[in-house]
């Protein structure tokens, strides 16, 4: 019997990758991780909100 080939992929021809990841934490953690990132979310939106500010005040200045 002779040897099998390996199969090649060409890896040009992809354009997307799909994964499907499971992994368990414990719920403290989650519910940690969940308030974390939720602090960050609210931090970028007041930055957003208080760069918007000083833009609509140069604005005024100029006119």
């Amino acid at each position: 019997m002779g040897k099998k080939k390996k199969q090649e992929i060409d890896l040009s021809n992809i354009k997307t990758v799909r994964l499907e990841i499971n992994f368990s934490v414990p719920k403290e953690q989650f519910d940690e991780l969940l308030r974390k990132m939720a602090h960050i979310a609210e931090e970028k939106i007041s930055d957003q909100v208080e760069e918007k500010k000083e833009e609509d005040k140069t604005k005024k200045k100029k006119d």
